[in-house]
C-alpha cells in the first residue's frame, strides 16, 4: 500500500476560474452566487433574463443572473431566460429586490465561512498577487527530513491506513488550530504548510493580509502499488463544498503531494497539467 498525504495551502481570495466542462445544469444549485462574490466578477455560468431590467444600470440592460436564480427566481412564462455561457460575472437578481433565495444563500455562505471573504475581496486580491509565486504554474520537489526516519515514516503510514478506514473526508488547519494536540499526520501537514508559507513569503505581515486568513486542507490517499488499484481521476483542487452549493470554484494558492512510501514501477506519479477552469475542453494540456 502507498499512502500519501495531500495538502492545499489555501487563502480566501476571489474566485477567478471555471470552465464549461465543470458546469452543471442540474437543479442541485440552490444558492445565489452574489452571497459569496458580492459585486466582484467571478467565473461562473451566465444567464440573461430579457424580461427583467436592471434599473440601477444607466444602459437599462437585461438582468445578468446566476444559474440558481435562473432556476428559482426567473421561471415561468413571464421570464425569457437565455444561457450565455461561462465567464466572469456576478448576479444582479437581488438588485431589483426580487431574489427569492438570497436570504438562504447568505446563510449558506456564512455556514461555509465565505462572508468575511466576500467583504474583504479587494484587499485580499491585492495581497495574494504579491504573495503568490510569480509564475502561474510552478513545480517544486523536495525531501522532508522527518520522513528519513524509518520509525516516523512507519508510524505515519500506520496512521494513514487507519484514518482511511474511518473517513476519506478532508481536514482543515489554520492559526486557530491547537498545535499542542496534533497527531503525527496533522503535525506533518502543518510542517508542510509552514514550509510553503515561509518559502513564498505568505506569512501574515499585517492583520488584514490575505495570508492571515490562510490555512491548509489535507487528506490521505492509500493506494495498492501492485498495479490493480484504480487511479485517481484528473481533477481540479478546489473548495468542494462551495462548488456543490454555489457552482463556483475557490482554488488553493498552492497544492502539494507528499509520498510516505517509496515509489513503485507500477505506480504512476502525480501528473500536473497547466489546464485551468477558464479553458475549454479542446485546449491542449501540457505537462
Amino acid at each position: 500500500m502507498a499512502p500519501s498525504t495531500k495538502e492545499d495551502v489555501q487563502q480566501e481570495v476571489p474566485m477567478e476560474e471555471e470552465e464549461e466542462e465543470g458546469y452543471d445544469e442540474s437543479p442541485s444549485c440552490n444558492f445565489c452566487t452574489f452571497a459569496v462574490t458580492g459585486n466582484q466578477t467571478t467565473w461562473q455560468a451566465i444567464y440573461i433574463c430579457h424580461d427583467c431590467i436592471n434599473e440601477n444600470d444607466d444602459t437599462k440592460s437585461p438582468l445578468c443572473i446566476c444559474q440558481a436564480c435562473a432556476d428559482h427566481c426567473h421561471t415561468g412564462d413571464d421570464h425569457d431566460v437565455e444561457y450565455i455561457g461561462m465567464g466572469p460575472s456576478y448576479c444582479d437578481c437581488d438588485c431589483i429586490g426580487e431574489c427569492s433565495i438570497f436570504q438562504k444563500s447568505l446563510e449558506e455562505a456564512e455556514r461555509l465561512g465565505m462572508m468575511e471573504s466576500r467583504d474583504s475581496q479587494i484587499s485580499t486580491s491585492t495581497a495574494s498577487k504579491e504573495a503568490s509565486p510569480k509564475d502561474p504554474l510552478q513545480h517544486d520537489a523536495y525531501e522532508i527530513s522527518i520522513l528519513s526516519d524509518p520509525e516516523m515514516s512507519s508510524l505515519l503510514v500506520q496512521h494513514a491506513q487507519e484514518l482511511v478506514r474511518h473517513t476519506k473526508e478532508t481536514h482543515w488547519m489554520d492559526e486557530k488550530t491547537n498545535l499542542d494536540d496534533l497527531c503525527p499526520l496533522e503535525s506533518l501537514a502543518w510542517r508542510i504548510y509552514q514550509h510553503h508559507v515561509s518559502k513564498y513569503n505568505l506569512s501574515a505581515s499585517t492583520k488584514d493580509s490575505a495570508s492571515s486568513k490562510g490555512g491548509a486542507e489535507w487528506w490521505v490517499q492509500v493506494k495498492d502499488t501492485s498495479g490493480s488499484a484504480t487511479a485517481i481521476d484528473l481533477h481540479y483542487d478546489k473548495d468542494e463544498a462551495l462548488a456543490e452549493s454555489f457552482s463556483i470554484g475557490s482554488f488553493p494558492v498552492l497544492s502539494t503531494v507528499t509520498y510516505l512510501t517509496t515509489s513503485s514501477p507500477k505506480a504512476a506519479p502525480t501528473v500536473v497539467f497547466d489546464h485551468t477552469y477558464s479553458q475549454g475542453e479542446e485546449d491542449v494540456m501540457n505537462l
